[in-house]
């Protein structure tokens, strides 16, 4: 098995495993600063384990967005996000990504609030959700702050 981390646990008894674990009904959430009308891609690695429900969103407080936002308002709302899946109870970490462009006119966003919250029920026995190499860049967009990386 090899950490995200890198290295392999297994031969290197010193090397642990440095993700994010989220049990069922927790969450962890930052706010950053963005500017309107760029887009950014949120990208990371997650391990989904016996019927955890990882949902990662990026909200915007300025429109009146929760931060962190319940699932309820993730739905109503039609907040950006995502919702990993594993193909197998414990299957290792997976690649995910989600490309998110900032509203532009009035309310002015330039904040958005990055959430990894776990939707299993807290009595899911089990359940976690392990979240590791988080990163949130721009993408490009339509304005001048920010640049393609294509």
């Amino acid at each position: 098995m090899l950490s995200p981390t890198g290295g392999t646990p297994s031969t290197e008894p010193l090397l642990r495993i440095q993700a994010v674990q989220i049990q069922p009904g927790a969450f962890i959430s930052q706010t950053v600063p963005v500017n309107p009308g760029c887009c950014y891609t949120l990208s990371f690695a997650a391990d989904v384990r016996d019927g955890g429900i990882l949902v990662a969103s990026v909200s915007f407080p300025a429109l009146g967005q929760d931060c962190p936002p319940t699932i309820a308002e993730i739905i109503a709302d039609d907040i950006p996000h995502i919702v990993p899946s594993s193909p197998a109870p414990q299957s290792g970490f997976q690649h995910f990504t989600l490309v998110i462009c900032v509203p532009t006119g009035i309310p002015v966003v330039d904040t958005a609030c990055i959430t990894f919250q776990n939707a299993a029920t807290p009595a899911s026995p089990g359940g976690s959700a392990f979240v590791d190499n988080i990163v949130f860049q721009p993408t490009g967009g339509p304005c001048d702050s920010c640049t393609q990386n294509f």
